[in-house]
């Protein structure tokens, strides 16, 4: 009788032993994989905040350019550099972060992040193709981070949504 207790004491022993192994192989990789989606989603967030920055100065850059007078008046001058200024501290802010989001985008999302890294730069001229092509990053990067983080109330729009909406 007392053999079988030392041998269920023994047992359970090891049993315990083993899941607690399990345990904290699980706490681990669940921790892991928690601070890599809480990583992946701060440079997603970063990326676009500093890609709407960029979009807003280049826009405002570019609208001060179309409305200026040729020759220019110094307050429109005036003008026109300060947009240029902002828009390139915006832009060297967005290569900054974008330098660094290799280690956790999609493949996608970094070609859509070196595509906008490429056409932009010190070159310091814009046009109004070069804010239709960072308002389509903009939109393009924020549905792949919605997918890459897994956010369940995302769906991609059907087709006729997106014809709905440019019908309006």
């Amino acid at each position: 009788q007392y053999q079988n207790v030392e041998k269920l004491v023994a047992n359970t022993e090891k049993l315990t032993a083993a899941t607690e192994t399990i345990k904290a192989k699980v706490i681990d990789e669940t921790w892991d994989r928690q601070q890599r989606w809480t990583l992946q989603q701060t440079v997603y967030r970063d990326l676009l905040v500093a890609l709407d920055a960029l979009d807003h100065a280049v826009s405002l850059e570019s609208f001060a350019v179309s409305q200026s007078s040729e020759p220019a008046s110094p307050s429109e001058r005036d003008l026109i550099e300060r947009a240029r200024a902002k828009a390139h501290e915006c832009d060297e802010a967005f290569q900054r972060v974008a330098a660094g989001s290799v280690v956790c985008v999609s493949k996608e999302a970094f070609a859509i992040v070196q595509r906008v890294r490429n056409r932009f730069g010190p070159s310091g001229s814009t046009t109004i193709a070069e804010t239709h092509l960072l308002n389509k990053a903009l939109g393009e990067l924020s549905r792949i981070a919605r997918l890459d983080l897994k956010y369940s109330d995302f769906t991609e729009p059907s087709s006729s949504d997106e014809n709905n909406a440019a019908s309006r």
